[in-house]
């Protein structure tokens, strides 16, 4: 039993470095402009609070819990970032006239399709053009696109 905890507080630890990784990832290549004034540190020193009860954990439902936990607060943490790179660019766009800000928003690409498996070619140009309807339409609006 306790070999199987070991593992699940194991497999947590990994995903979190592996959210740290993915925020940073996303900071550089998505707010290029402004990732040097974003504190990574941050949003870092939150992931490690989400996983710090897993020293004390003496249940596997409670390691699987806060894997859980982890992956929930990668998205909050992505939408924290652009939250905050938005409001550094604004500011810096004030300062600049020509510059134009452009909002962040999130498509699920499960969400645009009419069925959950597609089985045929038909459907697969019916899912890829309500996807490029949908992006297209996000793009007019002047929004940047994250596909989750």
């Amino acid at each position: 039993m306790q070999e199987v905890l070991d593992n699940k507080v194991k497999q947590a630890r990994l995903e979190a470095q592996r959210v740290k990784e993915e925020v940073a990832r996303y900071v550089t290549e998505t707010h290029p402009m402004v990732a040097d004034r974003l504190n990574l540190s941050s949003y870092q020193n939150e992931v490690d609070t989400a996983i710090a009860p897993l020293d004390r954990a003496t249940a596997i439902d409670t390691a699987i819990a806060h894997q859980s936990q982890i992956e929930t607060l990668r998205k909050a943490l992505i939408q924290q970032v652009d939250r905050e790179a938005e409001g550094l660019q604004q500011r810096s766009a004030s300062e600049e006239s020509d510059t134009v800000v452009k909002s962040i928003v999130s498509l699920s690409v499960v969400n645009v399709a009419k069925k959950s498996v597609l089985e045929t070619p038909e459907e697969v140009e019916e899912y890829v053009d309500a996807l490029k309807m949908a992006l297209l339409a996000e793009l007019e609006q002047n929004n940047r696109v994250r596909l989750m």
